[in-house]
């Protein structure tokens, strides 16, 4: 009878520990569902006030943007900054709003891009049409994106790289959470100010292109014959390409105007060719064969190399990758873009601690990148990097320790996003995953310095 009654408690008390597993199971891997939160009710959950701009934003019909190719005319106002940059538009501004990114756009927090009528500033910046409103949806921390941006504006060899700024933002009178405000990657000036003027050019061409395997991985929604292209480079295969500039549309406006796009996948190609075989290349637009350091301005690869890997920014590996050349100059890497995933991101490690530390010692996009892993071939370039590491590893530490203010800017709306968007509290409440980042860099920074001080076939190794 004992016996019995034992057997009996054990099963009940596995079962009441296999139901508490499906419970923790489900509170993790099942997706939350946000529900509409009203402005009323986002100040009533508020603790203390809002430190940020706030950008308010009432579309035509109240019809909010759900999809990209959804472009919707709307109102927009910004309020709670300095005098001079608080603005109110109405409708008669023909300002509008759409769904941007990839992956990003279907998140349920949906990142967005606005668009004026006119040139127009926004928050003391350069003037232009176009600008973007990040969500950071994958990135609990939020500000990932704006630790890699800030970072990038120490790195002056890249013409330039988006300011960030954060938001807090409403749309039709509901709480969409808080937002990272940028400028939006063009050949604009403000932005990369490339040269417009293509009447007449038959070669040299100004370009902006940007390398993304995702082109090839979901071909049927992303690739684009007109503006695309992609050539055979590792055994992995190809490495796909869309020219964001200048568009067929560009070139059918200009007069007497050759096939730049043909120019221009010449020219890549030549440039990824050249650094991996270490030889020069027969290329049409050049009566001498020509190097990789003819076609590229090392000094920018190298600058876009180090705050990728002091982020660890593994999409930048392979996706999201920005290049660009004026007319008459060489092909620069950059501007920096796509940190969603940065950091060794591993949510369910939370809170950073000892046992994490060992995330931040690897040297990884030097040795992931089909093209850093041949640029890291050569001494040279090692010698040059390890140089400019020296020179700027001072900024890695500033902006670590700038994020321990910086928090307090963001935190009563940050709280609310996380909880309307995740539903997430203890292990995973905001300050966590906030401090996560903090801690990341300085362990970074140590590493990295420690590393930078090996011979490159042993940093190479790590």
């Amino acid at each position: 009878m004992k016996t019995k009654r034992a057997l009996i408690i054990v099963s009940i008390c596995l079962g009441i520990i296999l139901a508490y597993g499906i419970v923790i199971s489900l509170i993790h891997f099942v997706p939350w569902q946000p529900k509409a939160l009203s402005v009323d009710k986002f100040y009533e959950m508020l603790d203390g006030e809002i430190k940020t701009p706030i950008i308010e934003i009432n579309t035509k019909n109240g019809k909010e943007p759900k999809k990209k190719g959804e472009e919707i005319a709307c109102e927009i106002k910004l309020s709670n900054s300095l005098e001079e940059y608080n603005f109110s538009l109405g409708m008669d501004a023909l300002t509008t709003i759409k769904v941007r990114g990839n992956s990003t756009a279907g998140a349920p927090k949906k990142p967005y891009e606005i668009e004026f009528s006119e040139d127009f500033s926004m928050l003391g910046l350069t003037e232009e049409k176009k600008w973007v409103l990040l969500a950071d949806y994958y990135d609990q921390s939020l500000v990932r994106n704006y630790a890699a941006l800030t970072l990038a504006q120490c790195f002056d060899n890249m013409d330039f790289n988006p300011t960030p700024n954060h938001v807090t933002l409403f749309i039709n009178g509901e709480f969409k959470g808080l937002y990272l405000l940028t400028e939006k990657i063009n050949e604009e000036k403000g932005r990369l100010d490339i040269d417009k003027n293509l009447s007449g050019m038959t070669k040299d061409f100004p370009f902006l292109v940007v390398s993304d395997t995702g082109y090839i991985e979901q071909s049927d929604t992303l690739w684009d014959e007109e503006n695309c292209f992609k050539f055979y480079y590792t055994e992995d295969g190809d490495i796909a390409f869309e020219i964001k500039y200048p568009s067929q549309k560009d070139l059918s406006e200009a007069e007497n105007t050759i096939d730049a796009h043909a120019y221009i996948k010449e020219y890549v190609e030549a440039a990824y060719i050249s650094l991996r075989d270490n030889k020069a290349v027969t290329v049409s637009f050049s009566e001498a064969p020509v190097t990789f350091e003819d076609l590229v301005d090392v000094d920018s690869v190298i600058d876009y190399y180090l705050v990728n890997e002091i982020m660890l920014n593994r999409d930048s590996a392979r996706r999201s990758i920005y290049m660009y050349k004026e007319k008459g100059g060489k092909m620069k890497l950059g501007p920096v873009w796509d940190f969603d995933y940065s950091m060794s991101i591993k949510p369910w490690e939370l809170p950073y601690n000892e046992s994490e530390i060992e995330s931040a010692q690897v040297v990884d996009i030097a040795t992931r990148s089909y093209f850093f892993n041949e640029f890291f071939k050569y001494d040279k370039y090692y010698e040059m990097t390890r140089a400019r590491f020296n020179e700027k590893k001072g900024a890695i530490l500033e902006v670590a320790d700038s994020l321990r203010d910086y928090k307090d800017t963001i935190k009563n709306v940050a709280i609310i996003d996380a909880e309307q968007w995740h539903g997430e509290t203890g292990e995973f409440e905001f300050g966590m995953q906030y401090d996560y980042v903090r801690l990341y860099l300085y362990d970074r920074y140590e590493f990295l310095d420690s590393a930078f001080k090996k011979p490159r076939e042993e940093f190479l190794k790590l």
